[in-house]
């Protein structure tokens, strides 16, 4: 179970989880494919205030990831920034801020205790209430985008690790190490009911 310390903020680059864009996948619809690529400029906006920054890319395995590498190429950052198809378990670690979708790898990141900014170009509020808990910085707009990851890039250590855990235990239950005998003891006591 995570504790409430810092942040660990220590890493090589900023990581941004994305979601699927595809038009196939984009079931509401307030979803737009073009969000990604309003995403990814805005991110390139904040890498040029921040020359020492990278970025990862860790796309969906259902996103467009073609797109975002014409983009980089077109913007002539492929020297900061590049598509990391790696797990999570490898890239996490590395990152010194996560910058998610509205995707459970965004669970992932609060494991690693990952200071996180929640990014979602919609007029629909997000599915997963990272910013609701507290857990992460909001993000539903290019300036907010860009000053959450200003703020939480340049604060430093801070401690939102007690609202990651609260999440967690909301959303995934206990981080004990359980879930499988859990998850074995309902079927068992389903399954034996008359």
């Amino acid at each position: 179970m995570l504790t409430a310390v810092d942040h660990d903020s220590g890493g090589d680059y900023w990581l941004w989880l994305t979601r699927p864009h595809n038009p196939s996948r984009c079931k509401l619809a307030s979803d737009d494919p073009s969000a990604g690529i309003q995403i990814l400029n805005t991110l390139f906006t904040a890498l040029r205030a921040q020359p020492h920054r990278q970025l990862r890319i860790k796309p969906h395995p259902n996103d467009y990831d073609w797109i975002y590498q014409q983009l980089i190429s077109r913007n002539k950052l492929g020297d900061r920034v590049m598509i990391d198809r790696r797990p999570l378990q490898i890239v996490l670690p590395q990152a010194s801020v996560v910058i998610t979708e509205d995707t459970t790898a965004g669970m992932d990141a609060m494991f690693f205790r990952k200071p996180m900014v929640h990014v979602r170009f919609s007029d629909t509020a997000p599915v997963l209430p990272f910013v609701e808990y507290g857990a992460a910085l909001p993000a539903f707009d290019s300036n907010e985008l860009l000053a959450s990851v200003a703020m939480v890039d340049s604060r430093g250590p801070n401690n939102r690790c007690q609202a990651m855990s609260r999440f967690l235990l909301d959303h995934a239950g206990p981080c004990d190490g359980g879930a499988a005998q859990r998850l074995t003891e309902l079927i068992l006591d389903v399954a034996n009911q008359p």
